[in-house]
């Protein structure tokens, strides 16, 4: 079997391992939040601009 301490430090880098896996994973989940929050408020931006736009154009003389 292996030493005691050799086991001890295998199980530190896999933990270590998993936690930046987690850290990564959040981070991409945090990412995409923001990505789709960006893109509800780009969609929102529209509706509201694009009828002033039009309603422009036809008050003008």
């Amino acid at each position: 079997m292996s030493a005691p301490l050799t086991t001890v430090a295998t199980m530190q880098s896999e933990q270590a391992r998993q936690r930046r896996q987690e850290r990564k994973r959040l981070e991409r989940e945090e990412n995409k939040r923001h990505s789709k929050k960006a893109q509800m408020c780009a969609g929102d931006e529209l509706d509201f601009l694009l009828p002033r736009r039009v309603a422009a154009l036809f008050r003008a003389p």
